[in-house]
């Protein structure tokens, strides 16, 4: 596998086809020709059964893990046909990730999710898909932030309209190490057990939504109730 878009150790996966790799147990996958590098975030492809590319969708529901540096254990083998297309996906323990210069600060104990950019990973803020819990704090830097501090002055030509090369170059970005830990993040929990706050883009509610012990359809029956009553009166 070659080029800057190159699934490396530290990118966050999604799934697309399987192959089997063990401090960090690792497994052997393959990977989409030049798709994949070390400490991203990766998911499964659904066109090829087995093969991974790199996520790029915040809290993308297909994550499947994040691409290892140096495992401890390796389950399967990346010998033979095609290694070349082949990365260490952990399956569980401690491992470097790479994160989106875009992600909110970021401290120990905080879910990591994917982001749009192409296997970054970023603080999740919201209920969703997450691959693991942060051991390192991280502070976005102005530096990581800006393509241009990446142009050559003396070049003309690289007045960087071309953020997308900035965006994948490995060496643009921090990486701190994470806890792999698929599961769903519900949103920040206080210490009495109560969620801070929820955002969804629609809430569904099949049987009665309540809010204080009060029922707020009946709530909102009464006080159209309460409305019609008072237009009523108004009129006489």
């Amino acid at each position: 596998m070659s080029g800057d878009d190159s699934i490396a150790a530290g990118d966050v996966v999604t799934i697309s086809n399987t192959r089997v790799i063990l401090g960090t147990q690792s497994e052997a996958w393959r990977t989409p020709g030049s798709d994949s590098g070390q400490a991203r975030m990766t998911e499964t492809e659904v066109t090829t059964k087995g093969v991974l590319r790199k996520a790029d969708r915040a809290y993308d529901g297909k994550l499947i893990g994040i691409i290892s540096t140096n495992p401890g254990v390796l389950m399967g083998s990346i010998d033979g046909e095609g290694k070349e297309d082949k990365r260490m996906l952990a399956l569980s323990g401690r491992v470097p990730v790479k994160i989106d210069p875009d992600s909110p600060p970021i401290a120990v104990g905080d879910f990591l999710t994917s982001s749009s950019r192409p296997g970054l990973a970023a603080k999740a803020t919201r209920p969703g898909y997450v691959v693991g819990r942060a051991l390192e704090a991280w502070t976005p830097k102005s530096e990581i932030r800006n393509p241009k501090s990446e142009t050559n002055s003396n070049d003309q030509n690289s007045n960087v309209q071309n953020v997308s090369n900035f965006d994948i170059r490995a060496s643009n970005f921090d990486t701190i190490e994470a806890f792999l830990q698929l599961t769903y993040y519900m949103g920040d929990i206080d210490p009495w057990g109560n969620f801070r706050a929820l955002e969804v883009d629609t809430l569904k509610v099949n049987k009665t939504l309540e809010v204080g012990g009060v029922n707020v359809m009946d709530r909102i029956t009464k006080l159209e109730e309460e409305i019609r009553d008072l237009k009523g009166r108004l009129k006489h």
